[in-house]
């Protein structure tokens, strides 16, 4: 089974398969992408900023999906021997404008909007009837809108986003069988619509559609979501985060480079990706870099010592690297990788800086083996192996 970023690159395939051919992937593929925003986006804001970290959050957010796509843009209106416009930059409204200057800005639009709306929607985080009812009849009121007056916002995307945040909040953990069964029941729903001359319009985008397309996606969607919701509880390997990350460049990229390379297929879909990698390791990951150091610690201060903080970036500070760690985290650990990577991802989520602290695994001789020890813990944590029989099952 794929890890999360496996997964995310994967929807990246489908959504660049569907520009390159008649078949319709993509708009199930963004619909999974909102769920996984939807899901990360709220773990992030309940375990690590809150209410009290909004203005950091948004730094992070914006930080991270402006700088490529602004890259990216550039590049298109450079060759397109075009001016950019404040929407192109802003990325808001280009859903609905009818002018996406790379094919696939409008997702990023209903994305940003979501990151805006999200500490409005923060009482809406938990799956109670009253904010079903409240969620439904705005993503209903959402529909109308866009049907009457063309104007795409995110109250008509509201429920995959909700999904996600949902799965974050109840913590919901399919089992490898419902998983499996939910790939099959997915993959058999796609072949009868396939088969049904009517449905097979929705797979089909040069053949007019029964109804809209992105209402058949949004229920199409739900029948994999406990698959979706497995790989998210898998370890990320390093590989994994690579994909997950490569992802973004090449669902960017994509749409460009076909438009421009649209007499050859194959070409276009090569060009894509040479492009993505180069667009990943020469933009994305060092930005990536910059904007853990000059945002997520520019609003960072360490509230267990506010008498070594120091003026950085506002009213806000953050502590002075120390000489040596001030506390030692020992993990101990024993044949349980999932559960150890989401141990160190919340270790890493703390408010106190990285260097004030350092975590150590300690693995009781798992069966698993320490190299998928080693695979979890990379450089997060220093791994060490003590043998102790009977010290626990």
């Amino acid at each position: 089974m794929p890890g999360p970023g496996c997964l995310r690159f994967l929807l990246a395939l489908a959504v660049m398969l569907s520009h390159l051919t008649r078949l319709e992937a993509g708009r199930i593929a963004v619909l999974i992408f909102f769920y996984l925003s939807g899901y990360w986006v709220t773990r992030l804001w309940r375990d690590e900023y809150g209410e009290r970290g909004i203005c950091r959050f948004y730094a992070t957010r914006l930080a991270r999906i402006l700088p490529l796509y602004w890259t990216v843009l550039a590049f298109v209106l450079l060759l397109r021997r075009e001016a950019p416009t404040l929407q192109d930059l802003a990325l808001l409204g280009i859903a609905s404008a009818g002018r996406d200057p790379i094919g696939v800005a409008w997702s990023l639009d209903i994305e940003l909007q979501f990151y805006l709306a999200l500490p409005l929607l923060a009482a809406w985080l938990r799956p109670k009837p009253l904010t079903i009812v409240m969620a439904s009849v705005l993503c209903l009121a959402g529909w109308r809108l866009a049907v009457s007056t063309g104007i795409v916002t995110l109250a008509q995307y509201l429920p995959p986003f909700l999904f996600g945040a949902w799965t974050c909040d109840r913590n919901w953990r399919p089992s490898g069988r419902s998983a499996v069964l939910s790939l099959i029941v997915f993959t058999a729903l796609m072949l009868a619509v396939a088969s049904w001359p009517a449905g097979s319009a929705f797979l089909d985008k040069t053949r007019a559609d029964p109804f809209d397309r992105d209402l058949f996606a949004l229920f199409a969607m739900l029948p994999l979501l406990p698959f979706v919701a497995r790989t998210l509880r898998f370890p990320s390997t390093g590989r994994d985060r690579t994909l997950g990350d490569l992802s973004y460049a090449l669902y960017l990229v994509h749409y460009p480079v076909i438009a421009m390379l649209s007499a050859s297929r194959p070409l276009a879909a090569a060009v894509s990706f040479a492009v993505a990698i180069a667009a990943y390791g020469l933009v994305d990951r060092p930005l990536n870099r910059w904007r853990r150091r000059a945002v997520e610690r520019k609003f960072h201060c360490v509230e267990t010592d506010r008498a070594t903080c120091v003026e950085a970036g506002g009213a806000r500070g953050r502590m002075t690297n120390p000489p040596f760690p001030a506390v030692s985290v020992v993990v101990p650990h024993y044949n349980d990788p999932l559960a150890l990577d989401l141990c160190l991802t919340a270790l890493e989520a703390q408010t106190m800086e990285r260097a004030w602290f350092e975590i150590v695994v300690a693995d009781n001789g798992s069966p698993c083996g320490m190299d998928a020890v080693r695979a979890v813990v990379r450089d997060r944590a220093r791994l060490v192996s003590v043998a102790e029989k009977g010290a626990g099952p």
